[in-house]
């Protein structure tokens, strides 16, 4: 049995361009060397951490460079519609591109709610914020450079998409709500 408490740690966010920006919460560690691993879960996905947050309970957080991802399917994207399949193939394909970025969210949601579940035999000493259901925070780079682009209300539109198939591909008993911020909002 491990205690919870060991688990607790400032938050990494693991964007390398923003290495400058610290995160100023702290989370129990879910993924790598945290309680999926040492509650033998490996082999599902899971959110970076769980944080107890005094205004919004608790909170299934991911750090996610989802704008990097999408920027990369973008170019796959552009270089389907360049190629010499059919129009039909086409669509198909690129939809599936764009229908990853929510596959993988989604899963590491659920599978963290999987985890979340079987450790309680295995942690102890856990808060009651534990028992309550959680909102899905998804944490991604600073918008600034996109401001300067000029893309700004496009990467916003994008995201609020994601965050709204999200949430429509989660049952609504797993989740309060479903965010998706920029680091430097989450960190002030």
């Amino acid at each position: 049995m491990y205690c919870i408490s060991v688990f607790l740690e400032c938050m990494d966010h693991e964007f390398p361009d923003y290495g400058q920006i610290s995160v100023p919460r702290s989370g129990y560690k879910v993924d790598g060397e945290g309680i999926k691993k040492k509650c033998k879960l490996n082999t599902l996905k899971s959110v970076d951490y769980y944080e107890i947050h005094d205004r919004h309970g608790f909170l299934y957080v991911e750090f996610s460079d989802l704008l990097k991802q999408e920027s990369q399917l973008q170019e796959r994207a552009q270089r389907l519609k360049e190629s010499n399949l059919t129009k039909h193939d086409k669509t198909k394909l690129r939809k599936d591109c764009f229908k990853e970025i929510n596959k993988e969210l989604v899963q590491k949601f659920k599978d963290s709610v999987i985890i979340r579940s079987l450790m309680r035999d295995k942690i102890i000493n856990l808060p009651e914020h534990f028992n309550a259901t959680g909102a899905y925070v998804i944490v991604v780079t600073p918008l600034g450079e996109y401001e300067k682009e000029g893309k700004k209300g496009e990467v916003l539109r994008f995201l609020d998409i994601l965050k709204d198939k999200i949430a429509q591909s989660i049952p609504i008993e797993l989740y309060s709500k479903v965010r998706i911020i920029p680091l430097d909002t989450f960190c002030s």
